[in-house]
């Protein structure tokens, strides 16, 4: 693609960094779709979903999130309403977006879905099959909504982007990457709040680089085709796909042991007690448990009595709210897990995700 160098958006912006930003040119049918209502001056609708950086809470107000930014900027550019949907949630990565992408994004029937994942999934097999799942329901709706992965990074310059890139090069999605502006710009402090999330300078940069994508497809349309390819076959089992979510506690056939229902969430409250039972016939069971700086306990979950492999987790953290999930079986068939508070004063477990669930 033919990279303008320059757009006009209120001022002539120039990105020496932004050609090395596109790590994945990608397949531009469904963004050509996407600029061409916008030149049709139709209304659109742009979904970004994500982690914290997605949410935008560190921006000294939303106005200023990159989600927004680019909304105003399509906007402007194109004289069209944009409804522009924040589907981020702090401290979540593929896993959790995977199983509320549909109730958070493809609900809204958007037209550009922008996915921000890098800084909060690991590089793992879990995490990876997780994001093929995401990048397929996307893909797949029935909407064909344009899709541009934002591969965001920590001031250090740590990122899943390589797990990412992997997926968006099987599937042809267009990726971005900030790893070279932290690379030319020689200090990047002020566009870091603590490290991890951005300043409303950092967000204006994440901003500039979906922006300028949006400008080069516009800027090249006529080269692009019209015919939206079809999906390939899975590079990864994807097994996150039928994500199905539900309360712990409303797991069919759970026997709760010395847990007990508190609201919606499943709470141990007596270390060395019985165990939470979990049984399914599924190929996944994840857990989404609460991590919190105002509780210190440790469980052990052991899957399918496999004592040598079984599992030991702490909830005590830094973020009271802050949520996490582990995979706890991934093998397709009929499953036992239990879950055991071996000590501290209170575990919260709150969600559970199971995939292929009979």
């Amino acid at each position: 693609m033919k990279y303008p160098g320059k757009y006009d958006d209120g001022q002539k912006l120039s990105i020496p960094y932004y050609p090395a930003s596109v790590k994945i040119e990608g397949d531009c049918s469904r963004l050509k779709a996407f600029v061409s209502k916008c030149l049709d001056g139709k209304d659109v609708t742009v979904v970004a979903i994500g982690g914290s950086v997605t949410r935008g809470e560190s921006a000294s107000s939303f106005d200023n999130a990159y989600y927004s930014l680019v909304g105003d900027w399509i906007s402007r550019r194109w004289n069209v309403k944009v409804n522009s949907i924040n589907a981020g949630s702090n401290g979540t990565g593929s896993v959790i977006g995977v199983e509320r992408v549909e109730r958070d994004v493809l609900r809204h029937e958007p037209d550009l879905v922008i996915v921000e994942f890098s800084v909060n999934d690991g590089d793992n097999d879990l995490d990876k099959e997780a994001y093929e799942s995401l990048i397929i329901r996307l893909l797949s709706a029935p909407c064909r909504p344009a899709v541009i992965h934002m591969a965001m990074c920590n001031r250090d310059q740590h990122s899943s982007e390589r797990i990412h890139s992997e997926i968006c090069s099987h599937y042809n999605v267009p990726l971005l990457s900030l790893i070279p502006f932290i690379q030319w710009e020689k200090d990047t402090a002020p566009y870091f709040i603590d490290g991890v999330h951005p300043t409303d300078a950092g967000f204006k940069v994440v901003a500039n680089l979906i922006t300028m994508k949006l400008a080069d497809v516009e800027a090249n349309l006529a080269e692009i085709p019209d015919e939206i390819p079809p999906l390939p076959s899975k590079l990864t089992n994807a097994g996150l796909v039928d994500c199905r979510a539900v309360d712990v506690k409303d797991i069919p056939g759970i026997k709760m042991g010395d847990w007990h229902a508190d609201g919606s969430n499943t709470v141990c409250e007596r270390a060395g007690g019985e165990p939470l039972v979990i049984t399914a016939d599924c190929s996944y069971i994840l857990i989404k448990y609460e991590q919190s700086d105002k509780h210190n306990a440790t469980i052990r979950i052991v899957a399918d009595d496999d004592e040598e492999n079984a599992k030991t987790i702490c909830n005590h953290g830094f973020y009271y709210n802050f949520v996490e999930s582990f995979c706890m079986e991934k093998l397709p068939g009929k499953h036992t897990v239990k879950i055991y508070m071996t000590e501290g004063d209170r575990f919260m477990l709150s969600t559970a995700y199971l995939s292929n669930f009979a």
